[in-house]
């Protein structure tokens, strides 16, 4: 039969329907037809006559429409649809798009759609149909039964039916397993051409996949254009093949499809067959810079050694070339301990993560290790896995001897570093630490005349781009361990001219941001302070995890400073959140501190001993360069007990801060702790002593315009700072300091506050925010987080109504324009494993004190 003839007799089965419905409107034109069939286009024309003519409308169902493969049918009913009696509706159910006009009819808003996407049920509907099949349902059962099925409304009533005897959601999912699978073959797979097939088989190894993956699957990379339209046709068809981003490029199948593709693939070519896949997947992934997949799929095939080789290329490139992202400490976390424990390369860059977190025991434990590895391995004197392999290893044993407070082994090793040249991360740090060894031994001036001789001399060369800037850095640290405030902030702005100026990045720019802030927070121009700390936690995936919680930490005590306990709140919050996820005890001192500090501010006292308790020396006070320190605010909360052991316990601590701060003459923290040990001498009734230690503290501080450090001590400090006007002690700089006691009326906005990092955009709705940005898919959120689809998609909607979207593109791009994420260039994942009782742990203790 001719295409024409075909349409022909479409056409006269709808008039027959026609005809059936409405008899009176098609008698007219009966016998006509029964002579001989008219014409397609005079068909047509009667149909849209009598279509008119229908008195109270018609809705034409034309279900399973993808069966038609006639061109001349789908120009029929394009002219159908085109002259449309407006009291007529067709509906058209079809598993692919049809080859109808859509563009034309939504752009004259006739079309409604309702793709596969739409028809997938969220909770609250799951709940619905769960209680009509089972009305006694609680709610883990049907929170149970969304999670597995996605949604997929035929696999929710087979399970659901399965619960009716009273089974449990685990078990009456295994009852319904098979009936899905089954359902699965027969109207998914076996309704596929071979080629599709063997496709489909091919793409459920990976977790998700694109063209040019299932081009390297298939060994066949001329398949690319005929895999993108065979993938987009599937996704079109089926609810089962789900887009994981807007432009069309990756994808995922339903997990239950994928289970099915799975076991028919084992059945296909067995285990062999499918390591060969998960090889050729994870192959592809490594080189295309899908790290974390590639790894996973090299482990699932026990080939550890690759995998490892993939995460230590990656970094050590990165390394290389000055970046660092918050993914390099998640790649490590895959690897089991004793693969990173055998090899030297791994085990060095372990050593670097924990030396960027500031983890002194981890870096302990793995630099023992490697000496270890090197002691065992000489013997067959094995290759280093990298050239500058001995200098990095210099650099990592110089920082941990510094932390340790030992300055003249730390210069050595520093030294030797810089003479056996690091790659380019750490040479940074290897500049920063030896400037601060000179000091720690007593030799600033020669420290600075060394560093300063060649970071002002002119030279565009990267590598003397490089050098300037960790010359810049260098001493930046040196003035700010020796509290020379004026030369930190000169050359805290010549570091960021030379940054801007040589086009390094915004990243690199932030401890020159961190050291213009600690100069404005010491001298309370706290406005200043907040916008420079405020540029640290807008580039929270560029940067590493220390100086990410410095901008948080930084912000809460501006805002404790101006009374704004409630606002300090939330970015406590966020950093003891962000601390108990990297790890390390130096981080979550630091978020205990800025609670404990925060409150002393809103009287509650034991929620400051409580915090007060937890802290514990860690890295050694003399190289700490940060706005919080921990173990003076420990002090603080055992001062304002008051009683006579706990002021012989803030005795003990302070005596201790002060000898480990004069071990590496660290001047800025000395004077913070001797104004500190005044009010403990007051408290104590040592009253001579206490005025003079005060005045020995003013004397040291008095060139620098210190004055953060005596009012953060508290009111307890003013009758003193008293005393000492009326004797006639540097008169105008303790005048200086009493009136900083005494904030403004009126604050006006802070910058980078409004919203504030929490308030808009909550720390979990943020993370949220930057895997979306990432392209992953719901499911992959909510394993990363540990929490349910159904709670990503909360969060999600949510993220939506505070930005104004409707659409994860909307979401990324505001959010990219209110400075919310970083632009495209410099954009890095940051999503750290955690205890959820842990979180739990501190929310809980968060909400009972503030």
């Amino acid at each position: 039969m001719s295409t024409i003839k075909m349409a022909c007799a479409f056409l006269t089965i709808l008039r027959a329907l026609f005809v059936v419905v409405r008899p009176m409107c098609c008698r007219k034109r009966c016998r006509f037809w029964r002579r001989e069939p008219p014409p397609l286009y005079v068909i047509l024309q009667a149909l849209l006559v009598d279509m008119s003519a229908l008195p109270h409308g018609l809705k034409l169902v034309l279900d399973d429409y993808h069966l038609v493969d006639t061109d001349a049918i789908h120009q029929a009913v394009a002219y159908l649809l085109r002259h449309l009696p407006t009291h007529c509706q067709v509906v058209l159910i079809s598993r692919v798009d049809p080859p109808l006009p859509q563009a034309r009819l939504r752009a004259e808003r006739a079309l409604i759609e309702v793709r596969a996407m739409d028809l997938r049920f969220n909770l609250e509907e799951t709940s619905a149909l769960v209680s009509r099949l089972q009305p006694v349902a609680d709610n883990a059962l049907v929170t149970s039964l969304h999670q597995q099925t996605e949604g997929w409304a035929i696999a929710l009533q087979l399970v659901a039916l399965a619960q009716i005897n009273g089974i449990t959601a685990g078990s009456g999912f295994a009852v319904a397993s098979r009936q899905i699978a089954e359902y699965l073959a027969a109207e998914v797979f076996a309704q596929q051409p071979p080629s599709v097939q063997q496709l489909l088989l091919t793409l459920a190894v990976p977790e998700r996949f694109c063209a040019e993956l299932a081009a390297a699957l298939l060994a066949a990379p001329e398949q690319l254009y005929s895999a993108e339209h065979q993938i987009e046709q599937l996704m079109r068809a089926s609810q089962l093949v789900l887009p994981l981003d807007s432009e069309g490029r990756w994808y995922r199948f339903h997990h239950l499809f994928r289970d099915l593709l799975l076991r028919r693939l084992r059945l296909t070519v067995g285990e062999a067959g499918i390591r060969q896949l998960q090889l050729r997947a994870a192959t592809w992934l490594s080189d295309a810079g899908h790290i974390e997949e590639a790894v996973r799929l090299f482990l699932a095939v026990g080939d550890e050694d690759t995998a490892a080789a993939v995460i230590e290329r990656q970094i050590v490139g990165a390394m290389e070339q000055g970046a660092h992202n918050s993914s390099m400490a998640n790649w490590m976390r895959l690897l089991p301990d004793s693969v990173v424990e055998r090899r030297l390369g791994l085990t060095l860059i372990a050593a670097r993560l924990a030396s960027l977190s500031l983890n002194m025991t981890a870096l302990q434990s793995h630099l023992t290790r490697l000496a270890m590895l090197l002691d065992d391995d000489y013997a067959t004197c094995p290759p280093l896995p990298w050239p500058r392999f001995t200098g990095d290893r210099a650099a990592l044993a110089g920082t941990m001897y510094f932390w340790q407070g030992d300055a003249s082994r730390a210069f050595v090793q520093l030294q030797r570093a810089l003479e056996q040249g690091t790659a380019v991360l750490p040479m940074g740090q290897v500049f920063l630490y030896l400037g601060l060894a000179y000091v720690g031994e007593d030799r600033y001036a020669e420290g600075c005349a060394q560093m300063a001789l060649a970071a002002h001399q002119p030279d565009a060369s990267i590598d003397r781009v490089n050098d300037h800037y960790h010359r810049y850095t260098s001493l930046c640290g040196m003035h700010l361990m020796a509290g020379n405030l004026d030369d930190l902030a000169r050359d805290a702005r010549l570091l960021s001219e030379h940054v801007t100026a040589s086009g390094l990045g915004a990243a690199t720019a932030t401890y020159a941001d961190y050291c213009l802030a600690l100069v404005a927070y010491e001298r309370n121009d706290l406005l200043s302070a907040t916008a420079h700390f405020n540029a640290l936690i807008k580039l929270k995936y560029q940067v590493n995890a220390t100086t990410y919680i410095a901008g948080v930490i930084g912000i809460a005590l501006t805002l404790v400073a101006q009374g704004a306990n409630d606002e300090a709140a939330h970015y406590i919050a966020e950093a003891t959140t962000f601390a108990n996820e990297t790890g390390g005890a130096f981080l979550r001192h630091q978020a205990l501190g800025s609670a404990l500090r925060l409150a002393l501010a809103q009287g509650d006292l034991a929620a400051a001993l409580q915090a007060a308790a937890a802290i514990a020396p860690d890295i050694h006070l003399g190289s700490s360069l940060w706005v919080e320190t921990p173990r003076l605010s420990q002090a603080r909360a055992l001062i304002a007990v008051g009683d006579d052991a706990a002021l012989a316990s803030a005795e003990l601590v302070i005596a201790a801060c002060l000898s480990e701060l004069e071990m590496l003459h660290h001047q800025r923290l000395k004077i913070a702790t001797l104004a500190l040990r005044a009010v403990l001498y007051q408290g104590q009734g040592r009253h001579i002593d206490a005025l003079l230690t005060l005045e020995q503290a003013l004397i040291q501080a008095e060139p620098h315009g210190f004055v953060r450090s005596f009012v953060d001590c508290g009111p307890a400090l003013q009758p003193l700072l008293h005393t000492l006007a009326e004797r006639r002690v540097l008169v105008a700089y303790v005048q200086r300091i009493l009136k900083a006691y005494y904030p403004v009326d009126a604050w006006p906005e802070l910058p980078g506050l409004s919203p504030p990092l929490p308030e808009m955009l909550t720390r979990r709705e943020r993370e949220i925010l930057a895997l979306l940005a990432e392209r992953w898919s719901n499911q992959e959120i909510a394993e990363r987080l540990v929490v349910t689809v159904n709670t990503v998609r909360k969060h999600t909607s949510t993220i939506y109504d505070k930005l104004g979207v409707s659409s994860r593109r909307e979401a990324v791009t505001t959010a990219r324009g209110l400075g919310l994420l970083p632009s495209i260039g410099y954009w890095r994942v940051s999503c750290y494993p955690v205890q959820k009782e842990l979180l739990i742990s501190c929310d809980a203790h968060l909400s009972r004190h503030g």
